[in-house]
Protein backbone atom coordinates (compact mmCIF):
# COMPACT_ATOMS: atom_id res chain seq x y z
CA UNK A 1 0.00 0.00 0.00
CA UNK A 2 1.83 3.43 -0.90
CA UNK A 3 0.66 6.87 0.51
CA UNK A 4 0.62 9.95 -1.92
CA UNK A 5 2.83 12.74 0.20
CA UNK A 6 -1.30 14.35 0.74
CA UNK A 7 -2.25 11.61 2.19
CA UNK A 8 0.69 11.28 4.58
CA UNK A 9 0.37 14.99 6.12
CA UNK A 10 -1.11 15.02 9.14
CA UNK A 11 -3.15 18.54 10.86
CA UNK A 12 -2.17 19.06 14.35
CA UNK A 13 -5.32 19.96 16.37
CA UNK A 14 -4.30 22.73 18.99
CA UNK A 15 -5.34 19.63 21.38
CA UNK A 16 -2.67 17.62 20.66
CA UNK A 17 -0.02 20.76 20.91
CA UNK A 18 -1.78 21.07 23.94
CA UNK A 19 -1.12 17.58 25.23
CA UNK A 20 2.59 18.15 24.08
CA UNK A 21 3.04 20.65 25.99
CA UNK A 22 1.82 19.32 29.12
CA UNK A 23 4.05 16.08 28.47
CA UNK A 24 7.15 18.34 27.90
CA UNK A 25 6.23 20.37 31.32
CA UNK A 26 5.79 16.45 32.98
CA UNK A 27 9.35 15.23 31.59
CA UNK A 28 11.00 18.42 32.50
CA UNK A 29 9.55 18.89 35.97
CA UNK A 30 10.63 14.51 36.39
CA UNK A 31 13.75 15.67 35.00
CA UNK A 32 14.46 18.62 37.74
CA UNK A 33 12.99 16.41 40.63
CA UNK A 34 15.22 14.08 40.02
CA UNK A 35 17.58 16.32 39.14
CA UNK A 36 17.59 16.91 43.07
CA UNK A 37 16.95 13.80 44.38
CA UNK A 38 20.90 12.91 42.71
CA UNK A 39 21.77 16.09 45.04
CA UNK A 40 20.18 14.87 47.96
CA UNK A 41 21.51 11.38 47.68
CA UNK A 42 25.20 12.94 46.98
CA UNK A 43 24.86 15.55 50.26
CA UNK A 44 23.40 11.73 52.19
CA UNK A 45 26.36 10.04 50.92
CA UNK A 46 28.91 13.08 52.13
CA UNK A 47 27.77 13.07 55.78
CA UNK A 48 28.36 8.79 55.82
CA UNK A 49 31.66 9.33 54.78
CA UNK A 50 32.03 12.31 57.76
CA UNK A 51 30.38 10.16 60.20
CA UNK A 52 32.62 7.54 59.29
CA UNK A 53 35.62 9.66 60.11
CA UNK A 54 34.25 10.89 63.27
CA UNK A 55 33.06 7.60 64.29
CA UNK A 56 37.31 6.24 63.88
CA UNK A 57 38.43 9.43 65.47
CA UNK A 58 35.26 8.31 68.74
CA UNK A 59 36.82 5.33 68.75
CA UNK A 60 40.45 6.31 69.16
CA UNK A 61 39.25 8.97 72.24
CA UNK A 62 37.56 6.48 73.78
CA UNK A 63 40.38 3.87 73.64
CA UNK A 64 42.80 6.15 74.58
CA UNK A 65 40.00 6.91 77.89
CA UNK A 66 40.06 3.25 78.52
CA UNK A 67 43.68 2.86 78.59
CA UNK A 68 44.44 6.18 81.19
CA UNK A 69 40.90 5.00 83.43
CA UNK A 70 42.62 1.48 83.50
CA UNK A 71 46.07 2.94 84.03
CA UNK A 72 44.43 4.60 86.99
CA UNK A 73 42.83 1.94 88.67
CA UNK A 74 46.12 -0.15 88.50
CA UNK A 75 47.99 2.49 89.79
CA UNK A 76 45.47 2.99 92.72
CA UNK A 77 45.60 -1.00 93.14
CA UNK A 78 48.74 -1.14 93.31
CA UNK A 79 49.67 1.38 95.85
CA UNK A 80 47.16 0.21 98.17
CA UNK A 81 48.70 -2.94 97.77
CA UNK A 82 51.90 -1.96 99.12
CA UNK A 83 50.56 0.62 102.07
CA UNK A 84 52.20 -0.65 105.04
CA UNK A 85 49.50 -0.85 107.41
CA UNK A 86 50.69 -0.47 111.21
Amino acid sequence: MFFSNSERRVTLTPCFYYLLQRTTRYHENQTASLQAEIEHLRDIVGARDKLKEMRKDLIAISDRFTFKDTMLKFERDSSSAFVDYP
